[in-house]
């Protein structure tokens, strides 16, 4: 049977009317049934279904042109995933569901294939059961996005694999605002206005690109653009002194065949609204101005301004960086701010000799849970806290109750990890001595780090010891997970090391709540915005650091159960606590 079953080989063909994705997915349907069909014996006679055949036979079934995609992968795995990253592209629910419900019946279409084409259409709808609420939100999201009058911005709301309404709601306004800022007529972007304002965009000389990022015409944008070579390619490349990562534009990879394993990650653009996600990554040694940076990770995505954009993670290896502009004004530099350069903890780095993986029991949780612990997850893994591992370990989850009865979700290491754990004797700070120095101070500020230990990455190898299960999955931490052993320790270690490097005076920290102390407001102040800086300027790993509230100027506080001891010392004016100036809360 298995000599009717055999797939031709895979060439995609890119004059026939079916997608890549379809051509793809038909061959790929074929050669699994030709795998199952096959017998191939090892020489002993025996059958043999290993890896290591499989992939001898997938490469056998394609194309030179297609082979070269996969020519690096090692296992049959790795190269299907490979192929199937490339010729299947994510799903755009938005644009799938704005499709259904714009559908109209055509001249010469019958009832009954109209009905036909609109539940083939709903395949790719991912409809699923939700509450009242939800359904209501998301009809009112595609009523929005159908109804808007600007074709643009209907456009790029459409380009998003998921939306909320409030998301879609704020990346409009932010377009539109755009397009009045361009001309100051409404509906007309910079690179399609023809008004007498940009006329010169059009005249720009070539290396000139409109940043659809950033919906802003840059003009002379050619200073910064430099040639440099891309896996032994030479392509051009956007420095990019405002962006932290480096950036590779998706048809440069597609034309070159550079593999593009999947990786997870939202981009945030100069608005806090508007955001990006990247879906896949590639790894490609770089040659600039006369330095080799191999094995550099570029995070794919579409429509770069450039080929590939150089970001902080390129640059900081280089001593500093000169861009010539032929100014009038005199040599500027910009070395005030410095960033708080956090390694990768080791959470682990002494292990009982008897360490050996251990997987528990899988644990039933009610209905209620389930739905709280799939948000969670799915929280988790759009931040890049979690991914989805491979680990032999396997701890369970729990839902606890914090305060006001809220749900918390928790991983139980007691029976895996925490058992092997050698303490980290990394001291906290002892209380009483915080309350003597804090209250030396006549003016305090407290902030707290929003999630503050899934903020701290972890190595590489300590991440299979922090496996879990969830919703039938198995996943694993990037960063500091609650309820491990040295958790504590190592959150304190890295707080202490930030101020410690940026040499902040009168800030006491204790894990994830730090007081800021002075004389008096405009210097409390003052040292309240530095903090602030030091914990936002982080590299990408730790760009999500952020105060999750403050209270400002007070002249008591209270400290971790302490509000009687941390009033100024006698020989200074006593004030009545005063309230939050006006109330307010910083939400950094």
């Amino acid at each position: 049977m298995y000599k009717y079953l055999k797939p031709d080989r895979l060439e995609i063909d890119s004059t026939s009317n079916v997608s890549y994705q379809q051509q793809w997915l038909h061959w790929r349907k074929t050669f699994e049934n030709f795998l199952q069909e096959s017998r191939p014996t090892t020489e002993s006679g025996q059958m043999d279904h290993s890896d290591s055949v499989k992939l001898k036979l997938l490469i056998n079934y394609v194309s030179l042109t297609i082979y070269k995609m996969i020519a690096s992968c090692k296992t049959y795995l790795c190269a299907i995933s490979t192929l199937e990253s490339i010729y299947v592209k994510p799903k755009s629910i938005i644009f799938a569901r704005h499709k259904l419900t714009t559908r109209t019946q055509q001249l010469d279409e019958s009832i009954d294939q109209y009905v036909q084409d609109l539940k083939l259409l709903a395949k790719d709808c991912d409809f699923k059961a939700v509450t009242a609420q939800e359904n209501e939100s998301d009809s009112i999201r595609g009523a929005f996005i159908a109804g808007l009058r600007s074709p643009q911005i209907r456009q790029r709301l459409l380009e998003n694999l998921t939306l909320t309404l409030d998301e879609a709601r704020n990346k409009a306004r932010a377009l539109e605002f755009a397009e009045i800022q361009s001309c100051g007529k409404r509906g007309h972007f910079a690179k399609s206005c023809r008004s007498q304002t940009l006329a010169s965009i059009a005249n720009a000389e070539e290396g000139d690109s409109i940043s659809s990022s950033l919906f802003v015409a840059t003009v002379g944008l050619n200073r910064c653009v430099i040639p440099i070579k891309l896996n032994g390619i030479n392509v051009k490349a956007l420095i990019d002194t405002g962006s932290t990562a480096s950036f590779v534009d998706e048809k440069v990879v597609q034309r070159y065949n550079i593999p593009t394993p999947s990786w997870k990650q939202n981009v945030s653009m100069a608005s806090q609204v508007l955001k990006s996600q990247i879906t896949s990554a590639c790894y490609a040694p770089i040659q600039l101005n006369g330095s080799v940076y191999p094995n550099t990770l570029l995070r794919v995505m579409e429509n770069l301004c450039s080929d590939v954009i150089i970001g902080h993670d390129i640059m900081a290896q280089c001593s500093s960086l000169e861009i010539k502009f032929d100014g009038p004004k005199p040599f500027l530099t910009i070395s005030a701010l410095k960033e708080a350069n956090i390694e990768p903890v080791n959470l682990f780095p002494h292990l009982s000799p008897n360490c050996t993986p251990i997987a528990v029991k899988s644990r039933r949780h009610a209905s209620d849970n389930l739905v709280f612990i799939e948000s969670e997850i799915h929280s988790l893994l759009s931040e890049g806290i979690i991914e989805e591992s491979t680990s032999p370990w396997r701890a369970q989850t729990l839902v606890t109750f914090g305060t006001h009865q809220k749900k918390r979700m928790c991983i139980d290491y007691s029976q895996t990890i925490n058992k092997f754990t050698y303490l980290d004797a990394y001291p906290l700070p002892n209380m009483e001595d915080v309350v003597a120095k804090v209250a030396k101070w006549k003016v305090f500020s407290k902030i707290d780090l929003k999630s503050a230990y899934h903020q701290i990455p972890i190595l590489d190898s300590n991440k299979q010891f922090t496996a879990f299960e969830a919703c039938g999955n198995l996943y694993q931490f990037t960063r500091i997970p609650f309820g491990v052993t040295n958790g504590v320790a190592c959150f304190q270690r890295s707080i202490d090391t930030i101020i410690r490097k940026t040499n902040l005076s009168g800030v006491y920290p204790y894990l994830d709540d730090i007081t800021i102390c002075d004389d008096d407001d405009y210097r409390c102040d003052k040292q309240f915005k530095r903090c602030s800086w030091t914990f936002l300027l982080k590299e990408d790993k730790l760009e999500e650091l952020l105060m999750e509230y403050g209270r400002i100027f007070q002249r008591r506080v209270k400290w971790r159960g302490k509000e009687s001891d941390m009033k100024p010392e006698l020989n200074r004016s006593v004030e009545s606590e005063r309230e939050s100036m006006d109330g307010r809360r910083r939400n950094l």
